[in-house]
């Protein structure tokens, strides 16, 4: 009879003999052949297949990327096989239907996708994944918005796995990684402007006492503006760790290492003071210690409104033009739009003009230096989102809501900002190089309909227009007093 000991340790041989590969005669063979295989199933709700095309493409080592193959059905799966070394890689894409089945009250749009890289024996060799998410009751006149929610799930699920000769697995992605800058820059940009004699002046805030110019106020309507516009200062909001009303914003550079904290306190009110923004040495924008938010009630009496909600003003804008019997549009930075002021403003605060325009389609105009000027007339990034701030804060918070607004522009303008989602360009463009494509174009958007406080960019390949149909186009004039601080007035 064996004993206990016997018994353990061979259990134990037979787990090391089925873990590791070595222990299997096949073995062998698969590391002569190093065959491997690609394995994808989508299953899409049926109303999500009448509003919306879903596209896939599979491709194995080709030097030019295949043609997209149209998903018609639910649970549709497929696979494809390569031997190291090679490449094999799976890509989904989503649009709404030029004529959608609209005509039910709500839909139910459900979409799952479930991705893995298996050896010759079925095992599992890459990283495998399964994302899904489920949007239920989704009236018609929000199915565009919810369909970039999904399109973002597919963005994730996009995968190219490579390998080399000795079967070892590398995966990279298609869509390159969004550039990282340094958050101290992006601290810099928020709070400061360079004026016409090259010194570097205060974007947001002024020095109330002269014998602290290291101390700025900031004019605010509650601790919610204060912390509104601390938020709107970082390139990605997930950086803080919140604390109650408290919060910490912990600064990287380019290759994400830590420079040093910027810390939002909330304080007792005395004063006025709602909060304060204090800086570790390493991370203080132009020799400043802190920010104080107070209330308009306790601002200095000499201050003046010196904007008001409606007023217009003429800008330059971007100008469409068409080309090839109207199959798609250039771009140049020639137009001219009307903005309208969107919040009364003194003249310690910025003051914020909009004006929208958009056109069918939108291609790429590669003449030398124009994609430079045309994405110059856009929006910066700090002002999208103090403009979704003012767009999204609700009554009980002290604003006037998403409808208001809505409401406002359309009466002004013609332009109904739900449209397209309300997902507006950002003045931020690259050049990249994806895997088979040379010289991409990608531009940022931020999304004006996504709640208060709440930042999203979003990063896309150009042209926008072979996705979704339309391009979307934010202006702005921004001043602060009787100085224009962004974009191009038309006297």
């Amino acid at each position: 009879m064996k004993t206990c000991r016997q018994l353990a340790m061979g259990l134990l041989a037979l787990m090391i003999c089925i873990a590791l590969p070595s222990c299997s005669d096949d073995d062998e063979n698969d590391n002569q052949t190093n065959e491997l295989t690609l394995n994808w199933e989508i299953e899409a709700s049926d109303d999500l297949l009448n509003v919306a095309n879903i596209a896939y493409t599979l491709y194995e080592g080709q030097e030019e990327m295949p043609e997209p193959e149209l998903i018609v059905s639910n649970g549709i799966g497929s696979k494809i096989t390569g031997k190291a070394p090679c490449t094999l890689g799976a890509i989904f894409n989503l649009a709404p239907k030029e004529e959608p089945d609209t005509q039910k009250a709500s839909y139910d749009l459900t979409l799952s996708v479930k991705v893995s890289l298996t050896n010759a024996k079925g095992q599992v060799v890459a990283n495998s994944f399964s994302l899904d998410k489920k949007l239920s009751g989704v009236p018609a006149d929000q199915i565009e918005k919810s369909l970039r929610s999904l399109q973002k799930l597919l963005d994730s699920a996009e995968s190219i796995y490579i390998v080399d000769a000795s079967g070892q697995v590398k995966t990279a992605s298609p869509m390159p990684e969004p550039e990282k800058a340094s958050d101290l820059q992006a601290l810099q940009e928020a709070l400061f402007i360079t004026d016409e004699s090259g010194k570097q002046q205060p974007l947001l805030g002024q020095a109330l006492d002269a014998a602290r110019p290291d101390v700025l106020s900031v004019r605010v309507n509650d601790l919610y503006d204060a912390k509104a516009t601390f938020l709107r200062w970082m390139p990605d909001a997930k950086q803080v760790i919140t604390t109650g009303d408290n919060l910490t914003w912990t600064l990287t550079d380019e290759k994400g290492n830590t420079l040093g904290n910027a810390y939002f306190t909330a304080t007792d009110n005395a004063g006025g003071q709602v909060a304060k923004v204090t800086f570790d040495a390493a991370v203080q924008p132009q020799g400043i210690t802190q920010l104080n938010f107070l209330l308009s009630s306790a601002w200095p009496l000499n201050s003046t409104l010196k904007h008001f909600m409606g007023e217009k003003k003429r800008a330059k804008a971007i100008r469409v033009d068409s080309y090839n019997y109207n199959t798609g549009h250039f771009p140049w930075p020639d137009g001219e739009v009307d903005c309208y002021c969107i919040k009364h403003a003194s003249d310690d605060e910025l003051a914020y003009y909009v004006g929208f325009n958009c056109t069918s389609s939108f291609f790429i105009n590669d003449k030398e230096g124009i994609m430079e000027q045309v994405f110059s007339l856009l929006p910066s990034e700090q002002t999208a989102k103090a403009i979704q701030d003012i767009f999204n804060k609700p009554e009980e918070k002290g604003g006037r809501g998403w409808d208001y607004y809505r409401d406002f522009l359309l009466e002004r303008t013609g332009c109904d900002i739900d449209k397209c989602s309300a997902n507006v360009w950002i003045n931020r463009w690259s050049i990249k190089d994806r895997l088979f494509e040379k010289n991409c174009h990608f531009c940022y958007e931020i999304d004006l309909d996504n709640g208060y406080q709440d930042y999203e960019l979003t990063e896309h390949q150009l042209p926008w227009s072979a996705v979704w149909g339309e391009a979307w186009f934010m202006h702005v004039l921004v001043y602060k007093g009787d100085r224009l601080i962004e974009g191009w007035e038309i006297k």
